[in-house]
């Protein structure tokens, strides 16, 4: 099962409703919307990247393990809440045609586990996004891509 349809089945299990439908909408943002029965949910996919890490692997290879292993918690967390803000703007002008907007954000940083993450909560005033969930990569330790909920108002 692929790591997308595998989250959206978590999804669907913290919804408590069955998914009914999916699909790519017309206008972009979101990147798909979910229909949970009645329930019109936009959904906006994006990734947290270490942009200096891919910077030094294509420019300054020499860089490249330095910059993976700086690349930790505290920095992740910042970097989630610029996102986040950005994509509540960027939601604005579509926030009325959805009975809420989810943003699903997928890592493959090394550096970075769902375990630090667990107890994380994003502490923004948010207007826009109703559940922020993480995408991990494949983690050995629980034999999937972890998804954890960081936020739900």
């Amino acid at each position: 099962m692929g790591v997308f349809t595998e989250a959206m089945y978590r999804i669907e299990r913290d919804m408590c409703e069955p998914i009914t439908s999916w699909s790519i909408p017309v206008q972009d943002p979101p990147d798909i919307v979910v229909n949970f029965g009645a329930k019109k949910i936009g959904v906006e996919i994006t990734e947290l990247v270490n942009y200096k890490a891919l910077h030094a692997q294509l420019h300054e290879p020499e860089r490249y393990g330095a910059e993976l292993v700086q690349y930790g918690e505290d920095i992740a967390k910042t970097k989630l809440n610029e996102i986040i803000s950005e994509k509540e703007e960027k939601l604005l002008p579509v926030v009325n045609q959805y009975d809420a907007i989810f943003l699903l954000v997928h890592t493959d940083e090394p550096a970075l586990s769902s375990d630090q993450f667990r107890n994380w909560r994003v502490n923004l005033s948010l207007s826009i996004l109703r559940r922020i969930y993480l995408l991990f990569s494949y983690e050995p330790a629980y034999g999937e891509c972890p998804l954890v909920c960081i936020y739900s108002g």
